[in-house]
């Protein structure tokens, strides 16, 4: 059996608020289509739990789960928060994203339609 060679495209790791499903949904599909292997999360654990915030095993879990995929990928993606910001466990992967040299991008929650499209247009491979 012979086997394929493919390209390679690039990976591109998403980091950003677990309470923003829409946004994660919306630029998973975005980059995609751009020909990007895309890694987000798995789990919306800010809407299904209310006390999301609090440290435990599974927190502690899916946190290593993430750092592992930012340390996979060609490109780290910020996703704002609708005001902008980033919260306070999105920074820390900033942070290990940046000790890691990984090249880093951002783009604005899809509520911001403006800044949206104007960072879709930023992100394209």
């Amino acid at each position: 059996m012979k086997i394929e060679k493919i390209e390679r495209y690039p990976i591109v790791t998403l980091c950003g608020s677990s309470t923003q499903k829409t946004d994660w949904e919306h630029w998973q599909r975005e980059f995609a289509l751009k020909g990007n292997v895309v890694l987000a999360i798995n789990i919306y654990l800010g809407l299904e739990k209310p006390d999301y915030n609090v440290e435990d095993e599974t927190k502690n879990l899916l946190r290593d789960l993430h750092r592992q995929k930012i340390s996979m990928a060609d490109r780290v993606c910020f996703i704002l928060k609708p005001n902008g910001s980033l919260g306070k466990h999105t920074n820390e992967e900033l942070e290990y994203a940046k000790k890691l040299n990984k090249p880093v991008t951002y783009v604005h929650s899809i509520s911001n339609e403006c800044s949206s499209q104007r960072n879709s247009e930023k992100v394209k491979k």
